[in-house]
């Protein structure tokens, strides 16, 4: 890549947020420093264009959705990978793995069910009225005996 295409902080931003939504952007320290010394810029600098690229995805609907597509393809290949991998001491697919890199999939493809249907998983509420003759006996208690024998 050459350097004279990435001379604005525009174009720097534009491709660091085209890295992001490809799902190729490690925002690690290494990376940063990578493309700084390519650009000729700080780290720091390198930081808030990642920073502004973050915000443009946030904002730049068809960006975000390819970055969720992304991902979301991402975790199907971490899913049909762990299936594929069995263990050495069971011989069984890696199926805990399989199934959260499914969860994390549902998620980013927007099919998972709302966290407020899932969470909500409420007993229904039966009022029984009693009158005080037709309760029945509470059940025997087994006691146990704390004498000794002396």
């Amino acid at each position: 890549m050459s350097n004279e295409n990435f001379i604005t902080r525009e174009s720097r931003v534009r491709h660091i947020a085209q890295l992001m939504s490809r799902g190729e952007w490690l925002n690690s320290y290494r990376m940063r420093c990578e493309l700084a010394a390519e650009w000729g810029v700080t780290e720091s600098a390198i930081r808030g264009y990642s920073a502004e690229a973050h915000r443009l995805l946030a904002t730049d609907p068809e960006e975000r959705k390819q970055l969720r597509d992304a991902l979301a393809n991402t975790f199907l290949s971490i899913a049909a990978e762990a299936r594929a991998r069995t263990s050495s001491v069971t011989g069984l697919p890696d199926m805990q793995s399989a199934l959260k890199a499914l969860e994390l999939y549902a998620k980013f493809a927007s099919v998972a069910p709302e966290e407020a249907q899932a969470a909500v998983s409420v007993a229904p509420v039966i009022n029984v009225v009693c009158k005080p003759d037709d309760q029945p006996e509470p059940p025997a208690i087994a006691r146990v005996s704390s004498d000794k024998a002396e």
